[in-house]
């Protein structure tokens, strides 16, 4: 299981002050949960606090160990190491295993980087390097938890489909799983449970809120900002009208904002 109960953290930058805060979020052993919203809203933020790096102010956490996180796949892969040697490295530090070269060998095999065996982490792709990510997660059975910051982040459509399996095959060991993503397709098919975050008007405040799954409909639009400092998401066929009411008024227009209709 992982739980965040009124999580609430302050983080400053540059001058300016956010307030994330995460009333409740559960996931039941078994289950998915997906957090999505624009950039910068606090996604990476809630996930470093279930991983136990962010210290919060305010609330509660809870979760199952052992836990594989990865929230920055860049920082935590050392690329002076062999692929094997990640793995061997990683499933130690997560879930303190140790795994003998014939079960990383078949973990390599199946993510597509058997190949790449004798290659150092710095010369992969970013697609390899999260490949190695689900590689990882299958050489660790016996992990309870898992979270993990925009998975399909640089692969490709069979890429995606590894994502998907290696998430099904642990939730089906009873693993509780909590990701962010952007792909909206991923959010759909795996998750139970979707938070949304957006900037609470008028205040300092990023709020996470829970839709159900079965009622909301999420579509891909744009991240406009105005010169009075207010942030809105536009949804794509909705742009040119709010763009001609607001003409004068645009400071940058940007895409990627998640819109969430309710049904």
């Amino acid at each position: 299981m992982i739980r965040l109960e009124n999580i609430r953290k302050k983080l400053s930058h540059r001058g300016k002050t956010t307030i994330v805060a995460a009333p409740d979020i559960t996931v039941a052993d078994g289950g998915c949960a997906g957090l999505i919203g624009p950039n910068g809203v606090g996604k990476t933020t809630l996930l470093r606090i279930a991983a136990g790096v962010i210290q919060i102010d305010a609330g509660c956490v809870a979760i199952d160990r052992p836990l594989i996180a990865f929230t920055d796949i860049e920082r935590q892969l050392k690329h002076r190491l062999l692929p094997h040697e990640n793995i061997q490295y990683l499933a130690a530090l997560f879930a303190m295993e140790t795994v003998g070269k014939s079960a990383i060998g078949d973990c390599l095999d199946r993510v597509g980087l058997a190949e790449r065996k004798n290659s150092f982490i710095g010369k992969l792709s970013k697609g390899q390097k999260t490949r190695l990510v689900m590689a990882v997660i299958m050489a660790c059975p016996s992990v309870r938890s898992i979270v993990l910051d925009e998975p399909t982040n640089g692969l490709d459509m069979n890429g995606e489909q590894l994502v998907r399996q290696t998430m099904a095959e642990a939730m089906a060991r009873g693993v509780s799983v909590l990701i962010s993503s952007h792909n909206l397709t991923l959010i759909q098919t795996v998750c139970e449970k979707i938070y949304a975050g957006d900037k609470n008007a008028g205040t300092a405040e990023h709020v996470f809120v829970r839709y159900d799954k079965t009622s909301a409909t999420l579509t891909r639009g744009f991240n406009v900002s105005l010169h009075d400092g207010s942030d809105h998401i536009v949804q794509k066929n909705e742009l040119v009208a709010f763009m001609k009411s607001h003409l004068d008024t645009i400071e940058n227009i940007s895409p990627g904002g998640i819109e969430i209709e309710r049904s």
